[in-house]
């Protein structure tokens, strides 16, 4: 919610910048204060609509016009992968591997194919 807040007041103060050089050099006459300061109310109200309607909704208004223009995006936020160890090999040992301790030390290398596991867990090197 800060960002909103901070984007908004960012773009009020471009603004009251903009008008203030438009005043001085553009018009080059002074204009009651009054008129600005409502000009620069106006512009912060809308900034923070407009921001607030633009972080909560971008990810509505990307999938919507990922389906207008017809592209195929697939998002992180559906798409999930998981790195580590599976949850239902636990405890089983694969019929084609045998316990580290059985066929190498720690320190020996694995030549070829052959397989080679560390402690419970098994791998082919």
């Amino acid at each position: 919610m800060e960002k909103v807040f901070i984007i908004a007041i960012l773009i009020t103060c471009l603004f009251c910048f903009a008008k203030f050089i438009e005043m001085k050099f553009v018009d080059k006459e002074m204009k009651p204060l009054k008129v600005y300061v409502r000009d620069a109310i106006i512009v912060l109200m809308c900034s923070i609509a407009s921001t607030f309607l633009y972080f909560n909704l971008d990810s509505n208004v990307t999938e919507f016009f990922n389906v207008v223009t017809d592209n195929k995006v697939v998002t992180p936020m559906n798409t999930q992968i998981f790195t580590d160890e599976p949850g239902f090999c636990e405890g089983t040992e694969p019929s084609f591997a045998r316990r580290s301790d059985d066929i190498f030390s720690e320190n020996d290398e694995a030549v070829g194919g052959k397989l080679r596991g560390h402690g419970d867990k098994w791998y082919v090197r």
